[in-house]
C-alpha cells in the first residue's frame, strides 16, 4: 500500500471506525480533558475568599500567597511544554494522555489534605503539568482522528470545554465548601480517563511508525 493510499485510509475514511459519529465521539471524550484545564485555570476565581478566610484544613493565607497559587499552576503548564513533546512522539498521543491526569490526581489530593501554604503551592504546580499537557495533546489528537471536512469543528470542541471547564470551577467554587469542590474536581479527569481508554490511538501516528519503519512501501 502506497503512503498516499494509506494516509487516506487512516485520515480520510468515512465509513466504519472512521466514520463521522465516531470521531465526534472520539473528540467528546479527549475533549473531556479540556474540562480539567479549564477548572484547573479558574480554580481559585471562587476560593480565593475561601482560603483568605482559612476554609482549607483551618489555614490562613494571605493575598500574597493566594497570587503564588494562581501564578504557579501556570509556570507548570509553561514546564511541561517540552518534554510533553517528547513522550507524544515515544509513547503515543492515547498514552500520553492518560498519564497527564496523573498530575491532577496527585495535585488535588495533595491541595485537600494540605497542612501547609507550600503543599497548596506544590498541588497547584503539579496540576498545571496536566493542564499543559492537556493544551498540547488534546487539539492534536482531535485534528488527527478527524477527515479534512470536519477536523476545523473538530479542534474546535477544546476551546469550548475549557470555557465550560471556566463555569464548572466558578459555579461549583461558589455553591461547595472548599473540600466538595476539590473532590468534585477530581471526578472530571476520572470521566475522561473511563471514556478516553475505550477511544482508539492517533491513525497518524501509526502511519509515520509505518513509515519509520518501512513497512508501508
Amino acid at each position: 500500500m502506497s503512503s498516499r493510499r494509506c494516509g487516506q485510509t487512516i485520515r480520510e475514511q468515512k465509513d466504519g471506525p472512521g466514520s463521522t459519529a465516531a470521531v465526534y465521539v472520539a473528540a467528546f471524550a479527549v475533549c473531556v480533558g479540556a474540562v480539567c484545564t479549564g477548572i484547573a485555570l479558574a480554580w481559585t476565581s471562587n476560593v480565593s475568599e475561601k482560603l483568605l478566610a482559612g476554609s482549607l484544613n483551618g489555614m490562613f493565607f494571605e493575598k500574597m500567597d493566594v497570587a503564588w497559587a494562581v501564578g504557579i499552576m501556570k509556570i507548570g503548564c509553561c514546564v511541561t511544554t517540552i518534554p510533553i513533546g517528547v513522550l507524544l512522539d515515544t509513547i503515543g498521543r492515547k498514552t500520553t494522555m492518560m498519564v497527564a491526569t496523573l498530575p491532577f490526581y496527585v495535585g488535588y489530593v495533595l491541595i485537600a489534605f494540605a497542612t501547609h501554604k507550600y503543599m497548596l503551592f506544590a498541588g497547584r504546580f503539579i496540576i498545571g503539568l496536566g493542564a499543559g499537557a492537556f493544551s498540547c495533546c488534546s487539539p492534536l489528537y482531535a485534528a488527527e482522528i478527524a477527515h479534512k471536512e470536519i477536523r476545523g469543528s473538530v479542534v474546535s470542541f477544546y476551546f469550548m470545554f475549557v470555557s465550560f471547564g471556566f463555569v464548572y470551577a466558578n459555579v461549583l467554587g461558589w455553591l461547595l465548601p472548599i473540600k466538595l469542590f476539590i473532590f468534585a474536581c477530581i471526578i472530571v479527569p476520572v470521566i475522561f480517563t473511563t471514556m478516553f481508554f475505550f477511544q482508539p490511538k492517533s491513525p497518524f501516528r501509526m502511519f509515520l511508525l509505518q513509515i519509520r519503519n518501512g513497512k508501508s512501501a
